[in-house]
């Protein structure tokens, strides 16, 4: 697979900044990955996975279509990966993880980074939307790079 970071596709709804795109040429397929930080809701009518997803998706069709049309794919999947700062992963995360084979080890060290930076109150520092733990906690750091670089294997 083809990883390319920050791409950006001009749409007639303005310019889209895609975080990850993964082109699986052989299978004429894309993935739009957008990973977003978002606090769950207390509310129980509120579904903020629902809610991440329907804006992305809103947001990255345009996006997806010019994607799939120019460079000749037949499907152009648009990907919302929300976290919850406390650390509370969705099903749709996991799964996106075990179905794509990516390293399960990363993406616990998303979650505990996120947390770290949650409880300690700092502000969430984006990184490609993941933060970095700070430089004097010893927490391990967030790192989509290893993520990308698990597409190629």
């Amino acid at each position: 697979l083809e990883c390319l970071v920050e791409y950006r596709v001009d749409t007639e709804a303005g310019l889209r900044m895609i975080d990850i795109l993964a082109i699986d040429r052989s299978r004429k397929k894309a993935y739009l990955i957008d990973p977003t930080i978002r606090y769950h809701s207390k509310d129980p009518a509120r579904d903020v996975e629902r809610e991440v997803a329907a804006e992305k998706r809103t947001h990255y069709e345009p996006a997806a279509q010019i994607i799939r049309r120019t460079l000749d794919l037949e499907e152009a999947s648009i990907v919302p990966l929300w976290f919850d700062p406390r650390a509370a992963i969705p099903l749709s995360v996991s799964g996106f993880f075990r179905d794509m084979r990516l390293p399960m080890s990363e993406l616990g060290k998303i979650c505990e980074a996120i947390l770290l930076d949650s409880r300690a109150g700092a502000p969430i520092r984006h990184t490609r939307h993941v933060p970095r733990a700070p430089e004097d906690s010893g927490a391990p750091e967030a790192s989509w790079g290893a993520l990308e670089a698990s597409w190629g294997r």
